[in-house]
């Protein structure tokens, strides 16, 4: 109308209201960018405070936490622990007590809380309430960091070992601290993976892995598992470990590489006989070689048998 009033064309006309769309266009998505760009902005000052703020608790806690050298017996207590997620409790009211060099045999149905349970004894996971100790001293004690951190001291055998994406040795050698791992010779490991049924399978030890658990391609879940248990049994002959958490350690193997497994746990038991062994199996045969001294039986997230 403007453009019609002081003598412009139709044409010009349209043009210019055209143009004027345009423009407002323009500016209303520069704005909504501005608006939106303002919003993410906010979200990460938020996300960086909380979580810097959750760094800066944990290094003034760490300070004061003792080093798991410090660390008397591998004993183990829980008391009036309870874990929830989602508004559904996995773990109700465990009281629990297994004394240093124990070994236990971690009995339950599948979804019945034992993985959680193995988590919250090694401090992988913190109970929603309730105490747990290592050495009778609360998990939440214990440095977390660092070469006096507890995890330096547990080996832990997953159900589904995860592969890196890297060679044999490091794979094997993962788990393991840096000064330790600079120490293990390729000869050490040739002889755990012969130890485990590889062997042959693996004598070269530069060959790369897919990443993954289970089969990942490269790997079936049997020679998978093997691998997770040739790292464990490196990790326990080099860093002193002081707990071994076992969760199913004989899944899709075949019974005589079961025999030579249940072996080799016990006779590592027997040679560490301070170190407290957690054993999770749904193979009571498989556990029947084994030289366990106590049961612990959970149904519904609660010890029904001990």
């Amino acid at each position: 109308m403007a453009s019609y009033l002081s003598g412009g064309s139709a044409s010009q006309t349209i043009e210019g209201i055209l143009a004027g769309g345009n423009i407002g266009r323009c500016v209303d998505a520069l704005l909504g960018s501005h608006r939106r760009l303002l919003a993410s902005l906010r979200n990460t000052m938020q996300m960086e405070l909380m979580f810097n703020g959750y760094a800066e608790e944990e290094n003034e806690k760490e300070k004061t936490r003792i080093g798991v050298n410090e660390i008397k017996n591998s004993s183990i207590e829980l008391k009036n622990v309870n874990v929830e997620a989602d508004n559904k409790k996995i773990l109700s009211d465990i009281n629990l007590n297994i004394p240093s060099g124990s070994m236990v045999y971690l009995e339950g149905e599948s979804g019945a809380g034992k993985t959680t349970l193995m988590k919250i004894i090694s401090g992988y996971y913190r109970p929603t309430s309730g105490e747990v100790k290592f050495g009778e001293v609360p998990v939440d004690n214990i440095k977390k960091a660092g070469n006096q951190a507890i995890y330096t001291k547990i080996a832990y055998l997953s159900q589904f070992p995860y592969l890196l994406e890297d060679s044999v040795r490091n794979n094997l050698k993962f788990s393991l601290s840096g000064e330790t791992k600079d120490k293990i010779k390729d000869i050490q490991i040739k002889e755990v993976l012969k130890e485990v049924g590889l062997g042959e399978r693996f004598n070269n030890l530069d060959e790369k892995l897919y990443g993954g658990s289970g089969d990942s391609g490269k790997t079936s879940g049997g020679e998978t598992s093997r691998l997770g248990l040739a790292r464990v049994l490196l990790k326990i002959r080099n860093s002193n470990s002081k707990l071994v958490l076992l969760d199913e350690p004989t899944a899709s193997v075949d019974k005589r590489t079961k025999s030579d497994i249940a072996e080799i746990i016990n006779s590592e038991k027997a040679s560490r006989p301070d170190t407290t062994f957690i054993v999770i199996s749904h193979d009571e045969k498989f556990v029947e070689m084994l030289n366990c001294d106590i049961h612990v039986e959970l149904k519904k997230g609660k010890v029904v048998q001990e």
